[in-house]
C-alpha cells in the first residue's frame, strides 16, 4: 500500500501489526522493533515528521537497551533518526547523532569504510547547514581524500564529495578552489557519463557560474557552447529538472539577459 502511496491504509495496517507484536512478542523482539521502523516511515511519508521522531527515539531507546549501541540496527535506526531530525530542522540533535555515529563506526567498521564515508557527507551537511562553513569543509576534505584512496578517481561517491567541496568553497568565497573541484567534476563525468547526461550538465552548469563570478567571462562562454548549448536544441519535456533550470539559465545567456 505504501509503493500505492495510500499511506492511511498502510498505516491502519502497520499500527494493527505492531499492537499484535507488541502483545504477542513483546517490545525487544527484533520483529516488534521492524514493525515500529516501518510505521514511522509511514508516519513520515505522511508528513508527521514529529510522530515519526517520538516513534523513532523510542525504538532507538529500546535498541540500545537490548542490542547495544554497536548493532547494525541500532546505527541504522540512528542514521533514520538524524535524517528526520534534520526534516524536522533540528540541525543540533541530527549532529549530536551523526557525531556519535561516526564515533561508532570510526571503532567498529575503521575509519576508511565506505558506509562511514556517507555518514561523513551526512555531518558535512549538517555542518553546513549551521553555518559552520569551515567545519564543513574540513571534514568534505578529508572524507574526499579517503575516497580518492579507498574507491578510485571515477566513483560516483567521490564525484558527488567533490561537487559538494565545491559548493562549500563557493559559500567561502574561495571561487578559485571551486573552479578547480567544478573542473574535475565535469571532466570525468564527460568521459564516464558523456555529454548529455543531467550529472555533467549540472557539473557544466555550475562551472559556468562560477567562471561567471570570476569574471572569466570566454571561459564561461566556452564551457557553455561545449557542455550546455545544446540543451536549447531539446524539448525541455525530454529533460530532467536540473537540465530544465540548466536550459533556461542558457537561453536568458544567449539573449543577453544573464
Amino acid at each position: 500500500m505504501g509503493a500505492q502511496a495510500d499511506f492511511a491504509g498502510a498505516r491502519k495496517l502497520q499500527e494493527e501489526t505492531l499492537a499484535i507484536r507488541l502483545r504477542v512478542l513483546g517490545t525487544k523482539h527484533s520483529h516488534t522493533l521492524g514493525s515500529m521502523n516501518n510505521l514511522a516511515e509511514t508516519i513520515k511519508s505522511q508528513g508527521d515528521l514529529a510522530g515519526a521522531c517520538k516513534l523513532q527515539e523510542e525504538t532507538l531507546a529500546i535498541q540500545r537497551r537490548t542490542l547495544g549501541s554497536d548493532h547494525p540496527d541500532t546505527l541504522a535506526s540512528m542514521n533514520t533518526l538524524a535524517s528526520t531530525r534534520w526534516a524536522q530542522k533540528d540541525l543540533a540533535g541530527a549532529r549530536e547523532l551523526e557525531e556519535e555515529l561516526l564515533s561508532i563506526t570510526r571503532r567498529v567498521l575503521g575509519p576508511e569504510h565506505p558506509n562511514r564515508l556517507g555518514l561523513m557527507n551526512n555531518l558535512a551537511q549538517t555542518l553546513l547547514s549551521q553555518g559552520d562553513v569551515a567545519g564543513a569543509r574540513k571534514l568534505q576534505e578529508e572524507t574526499l581524500a579517503i575516497q580518492r584512496r579507498v574507491l578510485g578517481p571515477d566513483h560516483p561517491s567521490m564525484l558527488i564529495s567533490m561537487s559538494n567541496m565545491a559548493q562549500t568553497m563557493r559559500a567561502q568565497g574561495d571561487l578559485a578552489g571551486a573552479r578547480e573541484q567544478f573542473e574535475g567534476v565535469l571532466a570525468i563525468r564527460r568521459r564516464v557519463l558523456g555529454p548529455e547526461h543531467p550529472s555533467t550538465s549540472l557539473s557544466a552548469w555550475w562551472l559556468c557560474l562560477t567562471l561567471h563570478d570570476l569574471g572569466q567571462r570566454s571561459a564561461a562562454r566556452a564551457v557553455l557552447e561545449h557542455d550546455l548549448l545544446w540543451l536549447l536544441d531539446r524539448n525541455p519535456a525530454t529533460l530532467g529538472a536540473e537540465q530544465r533550470k540548466a536550459r533556461e539559465w542558457v537561453a536568458q545567456v544567449v539573449q543577453g539577459k544573464g
